[in-house]
């Protein structure tokens, strides 16, 4: 309804055309095309009637409105040049990053030589990764900007692992607008108040053993958007058991995350006992372990949760209860003692089993 998106908007401040303002409104339809015409010769008349003028003769200059890393090319930056030509060759700068063009396409994804302003184009040559909505610019020299990611990452391995109730998290996905959407979802997600979360390192690009080293310096789960697992973090990740989650659907990765917030929340738990020792298996599915309740009581014959680093990976049930070798009905807060537990999740030191 035309009407009613104009009344909203003037009632968030936006002056329109025929309201006494100069913002024009024009309704489209992306299924039909409807309005594409008008918009374009709105847009036409705005731009004459702001006698907007930029000098060919420049060097380039313009905005980064996304940037990935490609398999085949390296670092590709998609942005809109403003003013200048921007030519293959030419020394480019964003912010921090630096690197000379190699290769400009336009928007059908043809290779072309130069881009004038008002062109969006694709371009290649970066060093490294631009910042979404940077200026880019032929020349200069770079910010030298620290990134700040990295050094969060190399604080949180000389720091060790987190403890208690922080969910540390590695962010990857296959271009910077997607990560950053992520990492903002993930960092406003309401949580219980005893939970906290840390985003140590996030970058574009698919997850490496690199990064799967890091999760197991800092205690971490890896999260991935869009992105693939090369054979080495996949198999380093099922050696040390770190847990990698990916999915092309943010909304997926989000109830990860707050599925992990349910199980930090430690208060709602009756009881919790870390694995200390393993002993044996007993057919295919039951295993001799050995713990220490660290909260509540763990009772006898008790359905548990499996928990590691702080991801539920499964679930099992107590066959057999003992301390000290002998069968007991509960084991209370502070002791130790082994179990016959039942459970398809192959159990290992350091996991842990709540009771709900």
């Amino acid at each position: 309804d035309d009407s009613k998106v104009k009344n909203e908007l003037t009632a968030e401040g936006v002056l329109l055309e025929g309201y006494g303002g100069n913002v024009s409104v024009q309704g489209v339809s992306g299924k039909t095309g409807a309005g594409i015409s008008e918009l374009l010769d709105t847009i036409l008349l705005t731009a004459e009637l702001s006698e907007l003028t930029c000098d060919l003769s420049k060097p380039g200059e313009g905005v980064i409105l996304e940037a990935k890393i490609d398999g085949r090319r390296g670092i590709v930056a998609t942005g809109i040049v403003k003013d200048g030509t921007l030519r293959v060759g030419d020394k480019l700068v964003s912010g921090a990053a630096a690197g000379k063009v190699k290769g400009l396409e336009n928007f059908l994804g043809e290779r072309i030589r130069e881009a004038i302003p008002s062109s969006p184009v694709r371009i290649s040559g970066f060093e490294e990764l631009p910042v979404i909505g940077e200026k880019f610019l032929v020349g200069g020299t770079s910010s030298g900007a620290v990134k700040g990611k990295n050094s969060a990452a190399k604080a949180a391995v000389a720091g060790g692992p987190e403890e208690g109730t922080t969910l540390v998290l590695i962010l990857k996905a296959d271009v910077a607008g997607s990560l950053e959407t992520l990492s903002q979802i993930i960092t406003n997600l309401p949580k219980p108040d005893e939970v906290k979360v840390k985003i140590v390192f996030e970058a574009v690009g698919e997850i490496t053993d690199g990064d799967v080293q890091l999760a197991i310096s800092v205690g971490g789960i890896i999260i991935g958007f869009r992105v693939t697992q090369t054979k080495a973090a996949a198999q380093l990740a099922e050696v040390h058991g770190i847990p990698i989650v990916t999915s092309e659907i943010v909304y997926e990765l989000v109830k990860t995350v707050e599925d992990r917030f349910k199980v930090l929340d430690r208060a709602k738990a009756k009881g919790e006992m870390e694995i200390l020792a393993l002993f044996g298996k007993k057919g295919a599915t039951d295993q001799v372990i050995g713990g220490k309740v660290i909260l509540g009581g763990i009772p006898a014959n008790a359905v548990l949760e499996v928990v590691r680093r702080n991801v539920p990976i499964g679930s099992g049930k107590i066959l057999n209860l003992q301390s000290g070798r002998k069968d007991v009905k509960e084991l209370p807060a502070g002791n130790e003692g082994g179990l016959l537990f039942s459970s398809e999740t192959q159990i290992r030191v350091g996991d842990h089993l709540i009771l709900r």
